[in-house]
């Protein structure tokens, strides 16, 4: 388990030292890679304003959920919501309450590849589904130069490098191309375990690094992982639209839950079948999964501490880091399931 305060060594020893204070000591969580560098940015903060340590174990959408309901840790971080088998399970490791989810990490997933002088490639989800099923081979193929006229696209084997762990960003990516591109998306193939072609690497660092170090290869990938990479851009209906903060953000705008409970589960069907000129609604919601209720008085007072700062405060800094602040209205709503936990 990786202690995420960015202080000193030192600082965290003194930090953890055995304080009875509930609001102090050490937090545990587990799970999605997507989300690490905006949680180290809110581990940083809840050191220094708050004297908790947050423990936070980056190893993957999947094996996040399974700690969490193995009582493993506190919380699991996830890229998707828990299944009805796992909604089910979590039954029994919150002693009776349901887990609620709270979309608290955003980023634009990121279509990265490498293709020297080739920048601003555009494509449609229909060829991104082609691409990543073995459809489309090669980088030259005309339907790919019909979408990039006065390109020179190279005569070179399209090489796709994909999440060879349970992740929820894979399981995003084939939601969204089952979503948008039916017809060519194999199956309809979603889950966590990657159903296209290509060869695997192990979390966003890995697909990211194969990619840079790989001439013609192209990934997906969370925006914050891909700040150094070539992007596509992609076309939505309305035009190609780059992955920007102000196209991330206003796809945003837009989103909205299953319902209305304070079990904040995004609709992901409604949002990434948006078409709205210069929106870029391909987003990642990342959820902190936990107990609704039955926390010892400890792990309760630590975790909302948490969930509040990264609200409040955290926001200040993801920017920095490729993620999307939140709009204060989705604030005010993801505050209330915090406020509504544990009573």
């Amino acid at each position: 388990m990786t202690l995420l305060a960015l202080g000193t060594a030192s600082a965290v020893l003194t930090a953890c030292g055995g304080n009875p204070d509930n609001t102090r000591g050490i937090l545990t969580g587990e799970g999605a890679t997507s989300q690490q560098n905006a949680v180290n940015l809110f581990a940083d903060v809840l050191i220094r304003e708050h004297g908790i340590n947050l423990a936070y174990n980056a190893t993957g959408s999947g094996a996040g959920v399974q700690k969490f309901l193995e009582n493993v840790v506190v919380f699991g971080g996830s890229d998707s919501p828990l299944d009805a088998e796992e909604a089910q399970r979590s039954l029994q490791r919150c002693n009776g309450h349901p887990a609620w989810h709270l979309p608290l990490v955003i980023s634009p997933v990121a279509i990265a590849y490498n293709l020297p002088g080739i920048d601003g490639l555009a494509l449609t989800p229909d060829a991104l589904a082609l691409i990543f099923n073995g459809g489309i081979t090669s980088w030259n193929d005309p339907r790919l130069q019909k979408l990039n006229p006065g390109k020179s696209l190279p005569d070179e084997h399209i090489s796709v490098i994909f999440r060879s762990d349970k992740s929820g960003t894979t399981d995003n990516v084939q939601k969204f191309l089952s979503y948008t591109a039916p017809k060519n998306w194999k199956s309809h193939a979603t889950g966590k375990v990657w159903q296209g072609v290509g060869n695997g690497a192990q979390g966003s660092a890995g697909v990211a690094g194969d990619v840079m170090g790989n001439k013609y290869s192209i990934t997906y990938v969370e925006g914050g992982y891909a700040a150094k990479m070539q992007k596509a851009r992609l076309d939505f209906g309305s035009g190609p639209v780059a992955m920007t903060d102000q196209s991330a953000g206003r796809a945003l705008d837009h989103i909205r839950f299953r319902d209305k409970s304070f079990d904040r589960v995004v609709d992901t069907k409604h949002l990434y079948t948006l078409n709205k000129p210069g929106a870029y609604p391909f987003l990642l919601t990342t959820y902190e999964i936990f107990c609704s209720a039955g926390y010892s008085p400890a792990d309760r007072d630590r975790l909302q501490t948490f969930l509040r700062s990264a609200l409040t405060e955290g926001q200040k800094v993801v920017s920095t880091h490729g993620y999307i602040p939140l709009p204060p209205s989705y604030q005010k709503k993801l505050m209330a399931t915090v406020e509504a936990a544990n009573k």
